[in-house]
């Protein structure tokens, strides 16, 4: 993304503290308008998604949540579809 000129940067798990909140930072203060997350393993209980994608959008902003799961994981989607009031798409690709 940044080779196409977004100004973007990325949260990852194995990031220390210091630099997560470098990061965040600098997405609240404007520095870049894209932040990517990574969590790679679909919470198992439908309120820590909700809770997980709803720091997507923030204090009235919109904001987009991707999920990618694996076959096994699916089992989890009906309960999150009960519960989240947004479209959800499906893709199965």
């Amino acid at each position: 993304m940044k080779e196409l000129g977004f100004k973007v940067e990325a949260l990852q798990g194995e990031q220390g503290q210091r630099k997560r909140e470098a990061v965040l930072r600098g997405f609240r203060e404007g520095a870049f308008n894209i932040l990517v997350a990574t969590d790679n393993l679909l919470p198992k209980d439908t309120d820590s998604y909700i809770h997980r994608i709803g720091r997507t959008g923030r204090a009235g902003r919109s904001g987009r949540a991707y999920s990618i799961m694996s076959f096994g994981e699916a089992k989890y989607l009906h309960s999150i579809l009960k519960r989240v009031k947004d479209r959800i798409e499906i893709c199965k690709d």
